[in-house]
This record gives structure tokens, sequence and C-alpha cells, in this order.
């Protein structure tokens, strides 16, 4: 699974990290989007897109400037069905540099926007 920021949609606050409107916009999460999995589809396995991007990204999509730590981060997690059976998974997070103008464009109107209501 592939996991993170779906650059042809808007960005979305991650409501399931609670009320984080009055951080700075790059220390608020939004919300991640699958962008790919394989294999597509498994008869006896149906893929819950939510649920793997929550266990992917439990903390939501994050943003950081080159002086922040970008390190790469490992975790693993089960997901327990009703049945009791279990699937293993694990998520390697790393950030990649934002070049699309839209996202650009609306991080800095979110920072202007934070900047102005908390002078």
């Amino acid at each position: 699974v592939i996991c993170g920021l779906e650059e042809t949609t808007e960005l979305e606050p991650d409501k399931l990290s609670g009320d984080n409107q009055q951080c700075p916009p790059l220390e608020r999460p939004y919300k991640s989007r699958v962008l790919d999995h394989f294999p597509e589809s498994v008869s006896w396995n149906p893929f819950d897109e939510n649920a793997v991007g929550m266990l992917c990204l439990p903390r939501g999509l994050s943003f950081k400037t080159q002086r922040d730590s970008r390190q790469a981060k490992y975790h693993s997690f089960i997901i327990t069905r009703e049945d009791g059976s279990r699937c293993f998974g694990s998520a390697l997070t790393f950030y990649e540099e934002v070049t699309n103008r839209s996202v650009l464009d609306t991080m800095q109107t979110l920072y202007v926007m934070h900047h102005a209501n908390t002078a």
C-alpha cells in the first residue's frame, strides 16, 4: 500500500487527530489517501482503504521544512478481524519535496491566515 498526499484533491484536516486548527499549518495533521495497493483485490481478504490509511499514518499526513528532521520512520501494526484472524503490516514513512503549486499555495495561505489570527 502507498499512502500519502493526493495532489489532485484539496488538503483536508485529519479530524480523527482532534481539533488542531489552532496549531500552525505545518504542525497540523492532514488526511492521507491510499494512492495505490497491490494486489488490487483478493477475494478472501477485502481491502479496507480507511483502516489501512489510518494504520499507515496514524497521526495523519504531515509536512516538514528543510530545518526539520525528515528521517524515515518505521512501525508495524496488526489488524485483528471479527473472526480472530490477523493481518500483519508495517509502514515506512518518508518525506518527499512538495513541488505541486496548488499545495504550496494552500500551505502559504494557511500560514498567513494562522499568523493573522495569532497576531
